[in-house]
Protein backbone atom coordinates (compact mmCIF):
# COMPACT_ATOMS: atom_id res chain seq x y z
CA UNK A 1 0.00 0.00 0.00
CA UNK A 2 1.07 3.31 -0.35
CA UNK A 3 1.78 5.96 1.82
CA UNK A 4 -1.13 7.79 0.33
CA UNK A 5 -3.39 5.10 1.11
CA UNK A 6 -5.53 3.55 -1.26
CA UNK A 7 -7.04 5.07 -4.40
CA UNK A 8 -10.36 3.46 -4.74
CA UNK A 9 -11.85 -0.11 -2.92
CA UNK A 10 -14.18 -2.41 -4.88
CA UNK A 11 -16.46 -4.81 -3.30
CA UNK A 12 -16.86 -7.18 -6.04
CA UNK A 13 -19.70 -10.48 -6.55
CA UNK A 14 -18.60 -12.32 -9.59
CA UNK A 15 -21.13 -15.31 -9.56
CA UNK A 16 -20.86 -16.79 -5.74
CA UNK A 17 -17.63 -15.31 -4.78
CA UNK A 18 -17.20 -11.58 -3.38
CA UNK A 19 -14.03 -10.01 -2.92
CA UNK A 20 -12.90 -6.73 -2.05
CA UNK A 21 -9.88 -5.85 -4.76
CA UNK A 22 -8.17 -2.47 -3.46
CA UNK A 23 -5.57 -0.30 -5.99
CA UNK A 24 -3.43 2.83 -5.21
CA UNK A 25 -2.89 4.50 -8.22
CA UNK A 26 -5.50 6.57 -10.24
CA UNK A 27 -4.86 5.33 -13.42
CA UNK A 28 -5.25 1.56 -12.22
CA UNK A 29 -8.76 2.53 -10.21
CA UNK A 30 -10.12 3.85 -13.67
CA UNK A 31 -9.32 0.50 -15.75
CA UNK A 32 -10.74 -1.39 -13.11
CA UNK A 33 -14.14 0.11 -12.55
CA UNK A 34 -14.29 0.14 -16.37
CA UNK A 35 -13.78 -3.45 -17.03
CA UNK A 36 -15.05 -4.87 -13.52
CA UNK A 37 -18.28 -2.45 -13.45
CA UNK A 38 -20.91 -5.47 -13.76
CA UNK A 39 -19.65 -6.91 -11.04
CA UNK A 40 -19.31 -4.11 -8.00
CA UNK A 41 -21.51 -3.80 -5.22
CA UNK A 42 -22.04 -1.44 -2.31
CA UNK A 43 -21.08 -3.53 0.33
CA UNK A 44 -19.17 -6.69 0.56
CA UNK A 45 -19.05 -7.70 4.16
CA UNK A 46 -16.54 -9.37 6.14
CA UNK A 47 -14.21 -11.04 3.82
CA UNK A 48 -12.16 -13.74 3.84
CA UNK A 49 -8.21 -13.27 3.51
CA UNK A 50 -8.00 -15.19 0.34
CA UNK A 51 -10.32 -12.71 -1.15
CA UNK A 52 -8.71 -10.05 -0.60
CA UNK A 53 -7.22 -8.30 -3.60
CA UNK A 54 -4.88 -5.39 -4.49
CA UNK A 55 -3.09 -3.86 -7.08
CA UNK A 56 -0.11 -2.02 -5.98
CA UNK A 57 2.84 0.59 -7.00
CA UNK A 58 6.09 -1.98 -6.51
CA UNK A 59 7.66 1.66 -5.52
CA UNK A 60 5.62 1.48 -2.21
CA UNK A 61 7.04 -2.08 -1.13
CA UNK A 62 10.14 -0.26 -0.25
CA UNK A 63 11.67 -3.82 -2.39
CA UNK A 64 14.24 -2.74 -5.03
CA UNK A 65 13.79 -5.41 -6.67
CA UNK A 66 10.13 -4.38 -7.00
CA UNK A 67 10.63 -0.76 -8.06
CA UNK A 68 9.05 0.18 -11.45
CA UNK A 69 6.53 -2.73 -11.31
CA UNK A 70 2.55 -2.98 -10.59
CA UNK A 71 1.94 -5.73 -8.48
CA UNK A 72 -1.10 -8.05 -8.41
CA UNK A 73 -2.00 -9.42 -4.75
CA UNK A 74 -4.15 -11.82 -2.62
CA UNK A 75 -4.21 -11.95 0.90
CA UNK A 76 -0.50 -10.58 1.04
CA UNK A 77 0.94 -12.70 -1.58
CA UNK A 78 2.58 -11.86 -5.44
CA UNK A 79 0.15 -12.82 -8.15
CA UNK A 80 2.18 -11.09 -10.94
CA UNK A 81 2.87 -8.02 -12.68
CA UNK A 82 4.58 -5.89 -14.86
CA UNK A 83 4.69 -3.12 -16.15
CA UNK A 84 1.82 -1.39 -16.09
CA UNK A 85 -1.34 -2.01 -14.29
CA UNK A 86 -2.94 -3.98 -17.18
CA UNK A 87 0.00 -6.52 -16.85
CA UNK A 88 -0.78 -7.16 -13.05
CA UNK A 89 -4.80 -6.79 -13.33
CA UNK A 90 -4.09 -9.51 -16.18
CA UNK A 91 -2.79 -11.78 -13.28
CA UNK A 92 -4.85 -10.88 -11.28
CA UNK A 93 -7.95 -11.85 -13.20
CA UNK A 94 -6.60 -15.09 -14.28
CA UNK A 95 -6.28 -16.49 -10.52
CA UNK A 96 -9.58 -15.07 -9.42
CA UNK A 97 -11.04 -16.56 -12.65
CA UNK A 98 -10.49 -19.38 -11.43
CA UNK A 99 -11.28 -19.01 -8.01
CA UNK A 100 -15.23 -17.87 -9.38
CA UNK A 101 -15.56 -20.96 -11.41
CA UNK A 102 -14.59 -23.42 -8.92
CA UNK A 103 -16.34 -21.98 -6.18
CA UNK A 104 -19.95 -21.30 -8.37
CA UNK A 105 -23.05 -23.74 -7.03
CA UNK A 106 -24.82 -24.07 -10.06
CA UNK A 107 -23.92 -25.92 -13.38
CA UNK A 108 -21.70 -24.75 -15.44
CA UNK A 109 -19.54 -25.37 -18.49
CA UNK A 110 -17.06 -23.58 -21.30
CA UNK A 111 -18.86 -21.34 -23.48
CA UNK A 112 -19.00 -18.44 -25.27
CA UNK A 113 -22.77 -17.29 -24.21
CA UNK A 114 -24.77 -14.14 -26.32
CA UNK A 115 -28.02 -13.25 -25.62
CA UNK A 116 -30.79 -11.23 -27.53
CA UNK A 117 -34.36 -10.25 -26.17
CA UNK A 118 -33.72 -12.70 -23.01
CA UNK A 119 -33.17 -16.13 -25.45
CA UNK A 120 -29.26 -17.21 -25.01
CA UNK A 121 -26.86 -19.02 -27.58
CA UNK A 122 -24.24 -20.72 -26.17
CA UNK A 123 -20.88 -22.00 -27.88
CA UNK A 124 -19.38 -24.75 -25.80
CA UNK A 125 -15.28 -24.94 -26.42
CA UNK A 126 -12.34 -25.81 -24.81
CA UNK A 127 -9.57 -22.83 -23.91
CA UNK A 128 -8.58 -21.95 -27.18
CA UNK A 129 -11.49 -23.41 -28.97
CA UNK A 130 -12.50 -19.44 -30.40
CA UNK A 131 -15.22 -19.16 -27.97
CA UNK A 132 -14.23 -15.30 -27.08
CA UNK A 133 -13.69 -14.27 -30.70
CA UNK A 134 -17.07 -15.74 -31.78
CA UNK A 135 -18.66 -14.13 -28.35
CA UNK A 136 -17.01 -10.96 -30.02
CA UNK A 137 -17.96 -11.39 -33.57
CA UNK A 138 -21.39 -11.29 -32.54
CA UNK A 139 -21.53 -8.76 -29.94
CA UNK A 140 -20.51 -5.83 -32.70
CA UNK A 141 -23.63 -7.97 -34.52
CA UNK A 142 -25.99 -6.69 -32.35
CA UNK A 143 -25.63 -9.71 -29.61
CA UNK A 144 -26.37 -8.93 -25.90
CA UNK A 145 -22.91 -9.96 -23.82
CA UNK A 146 -23.35 -13.10 -20.90
CA UNK A 147 -19.86 -14.19 -20.43
CA UNK A 148 -16.83 -15.27 -22.67
CA UNK A 149 -15.96 -17.64 -20.27
CA UNK A 150 -18.72 -20.19 -19.19
CA UNK A 151 -22.33 -20.71 -19.53
CA UNK A 152 -23.77 -20.44 -16.14
CA UNK A 153 -26.67 -22.39 -15.07
CA UNK A 154 -28.56 -21.87 -11.93
CA UNK A 155 -30.00 -25.19 -10.60
CA UNK A 156 -33.13 -23.94 -9.71
CA UNK A 157 -34.64 -22.30 -12.84
CA UNK A 158 -32.40 -23.72 -15.18
CA UNK A 159 -31.92 -20.02 -16.10
CA UNK A 160 -28.66 -18.69 -17.44
CA UNK A 161 -26.48 -16.54 -14.58
CA UNK A 162 -24.53 -13.49 -15.95
CA UNK A 163 -20.95 -14.09 -15.67
CA UNK A 164 -19.69 -10.42 -18.05
CA UNK A 165 -16.06 -11.15 -17.45
CA UNK A 166 -13.80 -8.55 -19.70
CA UNK A 167 -13.49 -10.86 -22.88
CA UNK A 168 -9.64 -11.93 -23.52
CA UNK A 169 -8.92 -11.49 -26.94
CA UNK A 170 -5.46 -12.42 -28.82
CA UNK A 171 -3.41 -10.39 -31.19
CA UNK A 172 -5.25 -12.39 -34.19
CA UNK A 173 -8.99 -12.34 -32.57
CA UNK A 174 -8.47 -8.51 -32.75
CA UNK A 175 -7.17 -8.37 -35.98
CA UNK A 176 -9.69 -10.62 -37.80
CA UNK A 177 -12.22 -8.50 -35.87
CA UNK A 178 -11.11 -5.22 -36.68
CA UNK A 179 -10.39 -3.98 -33.16
CA UNK A 180 -8.43 -0.83 -32.27
CA UNK A 181 -5.61 -1.28 -30.26
CA UNK A 182 -6.25 2.12 -28.26
CA UNK A 183 -9.73 0.28 -27.23
CA UNK A 184 -7.40 -2.30 -25.06
CA UNK A 185 -6.66 -2.39 -21.03
CA UNK A 186 -3.53 -4.17 -22.37
CA UNK A 187 -1.23 -2.45 -24.85
CA UNK A 188 -1.98 -3.40 -28.54
CA UNK A 189 1.47 -5.27 -28.93
CA UNK A 190 0.74 -7.64 -26.06
CA UNK A 191 -0.49 -11.27 -26.87
CA UNK A 192 -3.95 -10.84 -25.30
CA UNK A 193 -5.79 -7.23 -24.43
CA UNK A 194 -9.20 -6.97 -22.56
CA UNK A 195 -12.57 -5.40 -24.18
CA UNK A 196 -15.71 -4.89 -22.26
CA UNK A 197 -19.20 -4.53 -24.43
CA UNK A 198 -19.12 -1.14 -25.24
CA UNK A 199 -15.76 -1.55 -26.78
CA UNK A 200 -17.48 -3.58 -29.12
CA UNK A 201 -20.88 -1.60 -29.94
CA UNK A 202 -22.54 -4.12 -27.09
CA UNK A 203 -23.87 -4.00 -24.03
CA UNK A 204 -23.98 -6.77 -20.88
CA UNK A 205 -27.42 -8.95 -21.07
CA UNK A 206 -30.29 -8.01 -18.47
CA UNK A 207 -31.77 -10.83 -16.86
CA UNK A 208 -33.77 -13.06 -17.08
CA UNK A 209 -32.11 -15.33 -19.65
CA UNK A 210 -33.21 -18.55 -20.80
CA UNK A 211 -31.22 -20.89 -22.94
CA UNK A 212 -32.50 -20.85 -26.71
CA UNK A 213 -29.74 -22.50 -28.53
CA UNK A 214 -26.27 -24.28 -28.18
CA UNK A 215 -24.30 -23.92 -31.26
CA UNK A 216 -21.27 -26.51 -31.84
CA UNK A 217 -18.14 -24.37 -33.26
CA UNK A 218 -15.91 -26.08 -35.69
CA UNK A 219 -13.27 -23.83 -37.00
CA UNK A 220 -11.03 -23.94 -40.46
CA UNK A 221 -12.67 -26.56 -42.17
CA UNK A 222 -13.14 -24.13 -45.49
CA UNK A 223 -16.86 -23.71 -45.57
CA UNK A 224 -19.52 -20.93 -43.56
CA UNK A 225 -22.32 -23.24 -42.90
CA UNK A 226 -24.85 -23.29 -39.70
CA UNK A 227 -26.93 -26.16 -39.89
CA UNK A 228 -29.80 -28.30 -37.20
CA UNK A 229 -28.29 -30.83 -35.36
CA UNK A 230 -30.16 -33.57 -33.39
CA UNK A 231 -31.27 -32.21 -29.64
CA UNK A 232 -28.62 -35.43 -27.90
CA UNK A 233 -25.83 -33.82 -29.50
CA UNK A 234 -26.66 -30.77 -27.09
CA UNK A 235 -26.99 -32.70 -24.33
CA UNK A 236 -23.51 -34.39 -25.30
CA UNK A 237 -21.99 -31.30 -25.15
CA UNK A 238 -23.66 -30.05 -22.54
CA UNK A 239 -21.93 -32.50 -19.90
CA UNK A 240 -18.76 -32.83 -22.28
CA UNK A 241 -17.46 -29.25 -21.62
CA UNK A 242 -18.93 -29.08 -18.03
CA UNK A 243 -16.38 -28.48 -15.75
CA UNK A 244 -18.43 -28.91 -12.34
CA UNK A 245 -20.97 -31.71 -13.21
CA UNK A 246 -19.39 -34.22 -10.64
CA UNK A 247 -20.62 -31.61 -8.11
CA UNK A 248 -23.99 -32.55 -8.70
CA UNK A 249 -24.41 -35.98 -8.97
CA UNK A 250 -27.64 -37.42 -11.58
CA UNK A 251 -29.02 -33.61 -10.85
CA UNK A 252 -26.41 -32.49 -13.39
CA UNK A 253 -27.38 -35.34 -15.89
CA UNK A 254 -31.14 -34.26 -15.06
CA UNK A 255 -30.57 -30.43 -15.88
CA UNK A 256 -28.17 -31.42 -18.99
CA UNK A 257 -31.74 -33.59 -20.21
CA UNK A 258 -33.79 -30.68 -19.15
CA UNK A 259 -31.69 -28.02 -21.32
CA UNK A 260 -31.22 -29.95 -24.24
CA UNK A 261 -35.16 -30.66 -24.60
CA UNK A 262 -35.89 -26.64 -24.52
CA UNK A 263 -32.99 -26.01 -27.08
CA UNK A 264 -32.18 -25.84 -30.76
CA UNK A 265 -28.69 -27.60 -31.45
CA UNK A 266 -26.82 -26.57 -34.35
CA UNK A 267 -23.09 -27.19 -35.82
CA UNK A 268 -21.32 -23.85 -36.74
CA UNK A 269 -18.72 -24.48 -39.30
CA UNK A 270 -16.53 -21.22 -40.74
CA UNK A 271 -13.36 -19.85 -41.31
CA UNK A 272 -14.21 -16.02 -40.76
CA UNK A 273 -15.62 -15.27 -37.18
CA UNK A 274 -17.01 -12.11 -38.81
CA UNK A 275 -18.93 -13.84 -41.63
CA UNK A 276 -20.24 -16.70 -38.55
CA UNK A 277 -21.53 -14.00 -36.54
CA UNK A 278 -23.36 -12.37 -39.30
CA UNK A 279 -24.68 -16.12 -40.47
CA UNK A 280 -25.67 -16.43 -36.82
CA UNK A 281 -27.90 -13.59 -36.84
CA UNK A 282 -29.62 -14.06 -39.67
CA UNK A 283 -30.65 -17.34 -38.43
CA UNK A 284 -30.94 -17.38 -34.67
CA UNK A 285 -31.47 -13.52 -33.79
Amino acid sequence: MSSLGWAAEFPLRLLDTTVVLRVDTGEAADGVGRLLAPFIIGDAGEIPDRNCLALVDGDATGIEARAGLLLAYRNGKVLGGGDTWADSFGSLMTALNRQVIEEYLGFALHAGVVAKQGRAIAFPADSGGGKSTLTAACIQQGFDYVSDESLCIALDTAGVVRYPKPLGLSRWSRERLGIDGATLAFPPDRMEGMVIPNDLGGSVAQNPIVLSHVVIPAYGDGRLALEEAPGHEAMAVLLEYSFNHFKHGASAFTLAGRLANQVTAWRLSYDDPLAAARLISDRLG
